[in-house]
């Protein structure tokens, strides 16, 4: 193919390529829309709102949430603590019993343990024991007040490390005193060093005070004055005895026993003594009343005098308080032995029981106040060849006073049993007889 094309068409040609590629670059070019699309609008409105909620629930939401929920958790305890507090106002009156009873307790064993061996105290002590039992005390002979740890003592350890050092604790020998009387207080022998209180650091430790007892009298006089020593109101231990036969076929002999005590860090240490009256004058130069015209005096031998009379211990006690006592209400125990009490603190009429079995050296009883009740196996005291429960009462004071007993015994023993009311209230009665089973007497 031939194209026979001259200098002025090529030339117009190229001007018209020209021109074009001109009018190309002269064209403006068109500008892109800004707006979004409705897809994006949601979108970005959605992704607003979730930072929103984020923010919103990480700065305030959660941390109120978690200030209602301890606020929460905090009523809810203090609730708790308010329902407690409730419940303890409506047994307030069984925590005041309950107190007085612990109030009770305590007391009985400081006077078991007292805070201070006084001298003086001990030998009331001794001489009221010995004057009650007929029994002569020819001298008393003290050493110096020992402190021994509770751990010691539980290991058998009675004196202090002083005393077994050789230390100023060994008592001196007694001089030469005129024999009492079982009525009048037995002379003290001298000790090197006495002592009537304890060491300023003994505080939390026991008291041990050790003395020796020179007796003279019958062997029931002898018997009965250890058992009463033994059961009164002073923790003691008895340490050593040595009898020998002496005149008119009585005992002489010495009693090694130690009187106990425990200080209490919390005790103030207040002591008080209650001595015996002293019979006689205040003013020993006065005369007394009618000496002028008093007759001769009677010499000692004209004067009457009464046998001895022998009292025994009955094989229980039941004791019946007022309702405003500040000891229980009403206490039930067995005579032989510490540690065997019950308690009630209703101010009503309860139930009560005794059951006895077995024979003389091994007996077994059961005792219970209302729904309390203790069962030991021991060795009862018989009184003539009988078992003996005594009532102890007290008059009723007003009509709020409603303590009483309604009592049942039960005897499955060959041994009658007696029960002895005591200053029982005749018009209204607090102990009342329940069944009886076996053999048993009411003497009121």
């Amino acid at each position: 193919m031939k194209l026979n094309l001259s200098f002025k068409q090529i030339s117009g040609l190229l001007k018209d390529k020209k021109s074009q590629l001109f009018a190309r670059d002269k064209v403006k070019p068109k500008r892109k829309n800004l707006n979004l699309s409705n897809r994006e609008f949601i979108f970005v409105a959605a992704l607003i709102i979730v930072v929103e909620i984020y923010v919103l629930a990480h700065y305030w939401i959660i941390p109120k949430w978690q200030k209602i929920n301890a606020q929460t958790e905090h009523y809810r305890s203090q609730q708790m603590v308010l329902n407690n507090l409730i419940k303890d106002t409506e047994n307030k009156n069984t925590f005041d019993e309950e107190l007085k009873l612990l109030d009770y307790k305590l007391n009985t064993l400081k006077e078991e343990l007292p805070a201070n061996l006084v001298q003086e105290d001990i030998l009331l002590n001794v001489n009221k024991v010995a004057g009650d039992r007929k029994l002569t005390i020819k001298g008393i002979t003290f050493t110096n007040v020992a402190t021994v740890s509770k751990q010691d003592f539980a290991a058998g350890k009675t004196t202090s490390a002083s005393a077994q050092n050789g230390g100023n604790n060994n008592a001196a020998s007694p001089a030469p005193t005129p024999t009492p009387t079982p009525t009048s207080p037995a002379p003290a022998s001298p000790s090197a060093n006495n002592s009537n209180s304890p060491a300023p650091n003994a505080s939390g430790m026991l008291l041990v005070d050790d003395i020796n007892i020179s007796f003279a009298g019958s062997y029931e006089s002898l018997y009965n004055f250890i058992s009463d020593l033994e059961k009164g109101n002073r923790r003691i231990l008895i340490k050593g005895i040595t009898i020998a036969k002496g005149d008119n076929n009585d005992l002489t002999g010495e009693l090694a026993v130690e009187y106990l005590g425990y200080k209490d860090p919390d005790d103030q240490g207040n002591f008080k003594m209650e001595t015996p009256p002293i019979k006689g004058k205040f003013d020993i130069f006065a005369a007394f009343g009618g000496a002028a015209n008093a007759g001769p005096a009677t010499s000692p031998a004209s004067v009457p005098t009464r046998a001895p009379v022998k009292t025994s211990n009955p094989s229980f006690y039941l004791i019946l308080n007022t309702y405003d006592d500040n000891a229980p209400k009403v206490i039930i125990g067995d005579f032989t032995k510490d540690g065997t009490e019950l308690y009630s603190n209703t101010n009503d009429t309860i139930n009560g029981q005794l059951t006895v079995s077995g024979s003389e050296g091994h007996f077994s009883y059961t005792y219970a106040l209302g729904k309390t009740s203790q069962s030991k196996e021991e060795n009862l005291l018989l009184d003539g060849g009988k078992l003996r429960l005594d009532v102890i009462s007290q008059h009723h004071k007003n009509g709020d006073d409603k303590v009483g007993i309604n009592f049942a015994v039960t005897n499955q023993t060959n041994y009658p049993l007696v029960v002895n009311v005591i200053n029982d209230d005749k018009d209204n009665p607090r102990f009342k007889m329940a069944n009886t089973s076996g053999s048993v007497t009411v003497n009121r």
